[in-house]
């Protein structure tokens, strides 16, 4: 037996955990590791860390356990990292291109291999992911617990590494009906980003797209029109394609709000090309939602139920079931403007009955909203005011200003058409209000 000499540099103590973690597992006693080369004293200096083995001793370690050599010294097979990183876009893929159920099972076993070896970052990309599951399965509120356990994985990264996981947060509050906390989530990342000299384009792309939406829900145009014209100065900065459609697509909404549809159509176009091209199904049908709202907007209601059509099929094809209700409703009031009534009733109790299942309270306020809508151009004054009341109690503890504003004024044609005068002045009141408080 032999001594191994002491290589210069510091000690990776890590090495030492494994060779003991994997002797043990084997059932081996020092002595039995360490012959017939090395000494058992050796063995243990290194699984104590007070000493680092040379190469020659990790060829040594490594044939005993049956690993290799890169297994022992770096804790994984030298290519698992590439490998766990091919899986976690391949699942990407799937959840925008077919239903949730298709990667479950793989994401929890990427999830286990990558804490198996104690490899962190794909271990938070896949927690991260499967938070993503849980939002298009209509649990937001498991999918910010997720995401917050993912962003904790990579709290000693630097903060750009944790922009997915606090633009998904949220996202999650926004649907959840708390857009202020939102705000104050993406306002206060972009701050750390720019006075840290860490701001990376995708990242703030990422970021100033979420403040576009969460701005409008509070009803704030103006600031969601300023988030929208940073986030495309970013544009020809960015290199993820993915992230550069979503953007686009969230940017149309400032964009119409603003008067400007055919830039809106413009920008929409180019998130459908993008799109077209990576093959993003699920993208791609809310990017034909948005195409549709834009032209509903300038009045071309023809190609605006075209586009929320062609949207919800491939939302359907895929099981996206929140998006699919989503289209349905915004497709219902295309169709009450239209004048088909029927088509407009059946997607509309179809688009409730759907999202009340679950969390998201901006869009089950409007489609309540849109039903109420429906239920008094067909003059049932009754069924019109227990939509829009409901539709009220949704949007008020959410401060979903713009919301409340356009529910309230219904609400009160309403009660005025029902002679109930003092009811409605109130609920014009609150409208009223609701404006005034938007900033």
């Amino acid at each position: 037996m032999t001594a191994d000499p002491q290589p210069t540099g510091p000690i990776d103590t890590s090495v030492g955990q494994r060779l003991l973690r994997l002797r043990q597992e084997r059932g081996l006693t020092q002595q039995q590791l360490a012959a017939p080369q090395f000494t058992n004293a050796f063995v243990s200096a290194v699984e104590s860390g007070r000493r680092r083995p040379s190469e020659r001793a990790l060829r040594h370690f490594a044939d005993r356990l049956g690993v290799t050599e890169a297994e022992l010294g770096l804790g994984h097979p030298p290519h698992l990292v590439s490998g766990l990183r091919l899986r976690l876009a391949e699942v990407r893929h799937a959840l925008s291109a077919g239903p949730t159920s298709a990667t479950g099972a793989e994401l929890a076993d990427i999830a286990a291999t990558a804490d198996r070896h104690q490899l962190v970052e794909p271990l938070a990309q896949a927690v991260l992911l499967q938070g993503m599951v849980a939002f298009r399965d209509g649990d937001p509120s498991g999918c910010a617990v997720l995401a917050g356990r993912a962003e904790d994985l990579l709290s000693d990264q630097p903060l750009p590494a944790r922009v997915p996981m606090i633009a998904v947060r949220a996202a999650c509050a926004r649907t959840l009906g708390d857009s202020s906390y939102a705000v104050h989530l993406l306002e206060t990342t972009i701050r750390g980003l720019e006075t840290t000299g860490l701001a990376d384009p995708d990242a703030l792309l990422y970021l100033r797209g979420g403040l576009v939406l969460a701005y409008m829900d509070l009803g704030s145009p103006e600031r969601a029109a300023t988030a929208a014209r940073a986030a495309l100065e970013l544009a020809p900065r960015a290199s993820d394609p993915r992230m550069l459609a979503t953007m686009h697509t969230q940017v149309a909404r400032s964009l119409i709000a603003d008067g400007h549809t055919d830039a809106a159509l413009a920008s929409l176009a180019k998130a459908q090309s993008l799109l077209d091209q990576l093959d993003f199904r699920r993208e791609l049908g809310l990017c034909h939602w948005a195409l549709g709202y834009a032209h509903a907007r300038r009045g071309d209601l023809d190609a605006a139920v075209t586009e929320l059509r062609t949207g919800r099929d491939i939302l359907h094809a895929i099981d996206a079931r929140t998006d699919e209700a989503m289209l349905a409703a915004e497709l219902g009031d295309v169709l009450r403007r239209t004048g088909d009534h029927t088509g407009a009733m059946e997607l509309l109790r179809y688009a409730v009955d759907q999202l009340d299942r679950g969390q998201e309270v901006p869009l089950r306020a409007e489609a309540h909203r849109y039903l109420g809508q429906l239920h008094l151009d067909l003059g049932d004054l009754p069924a019109a005011e227990a939509s829009l009341r409901r539709a009220l109690r949704l949007s008020v503890p959410a401060t979903l200003r713009a919301e409340i504003a356009v529910t309230a004024r219904l609400l009160g044609d309403v009660l005025t058409a029902r002679g109930r005068h003092a009811d409605a002045s109130a609920a014009y009141r609150d409208g009223l209000l609701a404006l005034e408080t938007a900033t």
